[in-house]
């Protein structure tokens, strides 16, 4: 697997709540596509209306106890696939030093306290990233995928380790349930950093932090992707 691939027919999201369910999965299809790959794409003039009414999906219960009980499903089912990813981070880490020529070890030796939590934090941190530049569009598309991908991740890292700064020091038991606060802090610091102009205008316009919207979109996202991502690491690498 050279690199992340979001394609509709590997889209797939669960929820309690069936009609959420259908819903999401019809937005996904409803999304526009690149050819002949089929994997989606948002772009700056269609994005702010879709992402709203992406996240008025799980307001179908207009009761508060409804709309609560959707907030704490997708909050239990992102915890539970971020679970069900990190048993691969060794292979995630093989994967992106092969793709982008990098060494984390040596990216990260002015670290000497990095913990396993903060590792694993850096693996999610990593997709979200590339998720996030392959999904929204360029203005113009760059000519090496493997300089891309280098220059990423190096500007990547560097926020994440700016951000690192912040972590709270917790025990290992509440480590998975600040993964989200903790991804999204380190993605908006990558955002206002130094990502792509496209990406600042789509997560933030004239904000100052990144709009829920954008979180709740690409929360859904990975929900939707990380079980055929993870059986494609998995035969790629074994293959290689």
């Amino acid at each position: 697997m050279k690199r992340l691939c979001f394609k509709k027919n590997m889209l797939f999201i669960e929820h309690p709540n069936p009609t959420v369910q259908e819903i999401l999965n019809e937005k996904f299809q409803e999304m526009k596509s690149a050819q002949p790959s089929e994997s989606i794409f948002l772009n700056h003039e269609t994005s702010a209306q879709f992402l709203f009414n992406f996240n008025r999906v799980f307001f179908i219960k207009k009761d508060y106890d409804g709309r609560k009980k959707n907030h704490n499903a997708n909050q239990e089912l992102l915890l539970k696939s971020f679970d069900e990813f990190l048993k691969n981070t060794d292979l995630w880490l093989i994967l992106w030093e092969r793709n982008s020529n990098m060494n984390f070890d040596e990216e990260l030796k002015d670290k000497p306290n990095w913990s396993g939590n903060t590792n694993k934090v850096l693996v999610l941190f990593l997709f979200y990233v590339q998720m996030i530049h392959m999904i929204i569009v360029p203005h113009e598309y760059h000519k090496s995928e493997n300089t891309t991908i280098l220059v990423l991740f190096r500007n990547a890292m560097e926020s994440f380790k700016e951000s690192t700064n912040y972590f709270p020091k917790q025990n290992e038991s509440s480590w998975l349930k600040m993964y989200p606060a903790l991804i999204w802090k380190s993605l908006e610091h990558w955002i206002l950093r130094s990502a792509r102009n496209e990406i600042r205008e789509i997560a933030i316009g004239e904000r100052k932090n990144v709009h829920p919207n954008f979180k709740v979109f690409f929360n859904a996202v990975f929900r939707a992707s990380h079980k055929n991502l993870n059986v494609q690491l998995m035969n790629g690498l074994k293959y290689n």
